[in-house]
């Protein structure tokens, strides 16, 4: 029987299911777009560019908090290997400030932006869709990577280079 999910798993896969439904409709709309103009040229989705981009908005910024909680964020692993144990772990620290630094300006940024859309009630060409709905999932990944990040540098659930690496830095 298998271990029951922590609730860092059970939010992780929250956020990759919600993406991957996002996924699902980018895909459902361009194929029935193609098959569409396939079978008449005149016939098609109208909008169908807006919602397909609306959907991998979502998509992309929806499954950023899910890529901080599951620990696969890119890494380059040059020094995990070189330095003591202690050094990589300040290194590992700093990064995870810096990223926490960096991820509260972005969404700083990101809410000044998505309520000036709001306010000057810019919409798309073609649907008229708020453009508001367009930042709101970029804020909510943002928030949400900064939410992530902030809680495993908190409870020290961080650094996959220091849950895996070699024995031999310990004694460095």
């Amino acid at each position: 029987m298998a271990g029951r999910a922590s609730g860092r798993e059970r939010a992780a896969a929250l956020f990759e299911s919600v993406a991957a439904l996002f996924l699902a409709a980018a895909i459902a709309l361009t194929v029935a777009d193609v098959c569409l103009r396939s079978i008449d040229a005149q016939w098609r989705i109208f909008g169908v560019v807006e919602l397909v981009l609306l959907a991998f908005s979502c998509l992309v910024f929806l499954a950023m908090p899910a890529v901080f909680l599951a620990g696969e964020n890119i890494a380059i692993s040059l020094f995990d290997e070189a330095v003591p144990r202690r050094v990589l772990r300040f290194l590992v620290v700093a990064a995870g400030l810096g990223t926490i630094a960096y991820l509260a300006l972005m969404d700083w940024q990101i809410v000044v932006s998505g309520l000036e859309a709001l306010r000057f009630d810019d919409e798309t060409m073609d649907l008229r869709i708020p453009l508001f709905l367009y930042w709101l999932p970029i804020w909510i990944g943002f928030g949400g990577g900064l939410a992530a990040e902030a809680y495993l540098l908190i409870t020290g659930r961080f650094g996959a280079a220091l849950e895996e690496g070699p024995d031999r830095r310990d004694a460095a």
